[in-house]
């Protein structure tokens, strides 16, 4: 009777032991393209060609386009590059769905941007984001580009810098630099984001 209960343990332990492999080795296993495509709708459409709209705030990182050629308004843009603070409290634990300072911070530097640029942006898509966004580079001429402007204020910082443009690499290094010299001098948010005083 000792045997049986030492081959059962034996065997419980090795279970134990080789479930977290096996279930690590199903989460990294490759899921088909249709799959893909199902949680993500817009994974079949085409990418929209870099073309001029007129552009308004959603919040710090995301913009609501007009003026397609298809005459309306187009998906959701989301500014390659940076990311800046939700607009509205959407955290998991006592959400309240109210704005943040921040996040209103962040939306307020985005729109006198576009005030500067007249609402009238290039964009340059770079691929489709999980919430079938289109991330693009967004510039004009009278504010440059406007998620290196948010990153030198100190209103967002760098993400995703490692999903570089392709033959673009320095403007990854540009967000790069500009983020580190706004926290440096401690410019918009910084002080909150390291939880300092001023």
């Amino acid at each position: 009777m000792s045997g049986m209960k030492t081959l059962a343990l034996t065997l419980a332990i090795a279970a134990a032991l080789t479930a977290p492999a096996v279930a690590q080795d199903l989460a990294q296993a490759p899921r088909s393209k249709s799959s893909a495509a199902a949680e993500k709708p817009c994974a079949n459409q085409p990418m929209p060609a870099p073309s001029d709209v007129v552009a308004f705030a959603i919040d710090g990182d995301t913009l609501a386009v007009m003026g397609t050629k298809e005459g309306g308004g187009g998906p959701h843009i989301r500014l390659w590059g940076i990311q800046a603070p939700e607009l509205r409290d959407k955290g998991a634990y006592g959400a309240t769905g109210i704005e943040t300072v921040a996040g209103m911070k962040s939306r307020a530097a985005m729109e006198d941007l576009l005030v500067m640029t007249g609402y009238k942006v290039h964009i340059e898509p770079t691929k489709w984001d999980l919430y079938c966004r289109v991330v693009a580079r967004v510039t004009s001429e009278k504010a440059g580009e406007l998620g290196l402007a948010l990153i030198q204020q100190g209103m967002a910082y760098g993400f995703y810098l490692d999903d570089a443009i392709a033959g673009r690499p320095e403007v990854s290094v540009a967000y790069g630099l500009a983020e580190a010299s706004a926290r440096k001098q401690r410019l918009g948010l910084w002080h909150a984001w390291l939880g300092e005083t001023k």
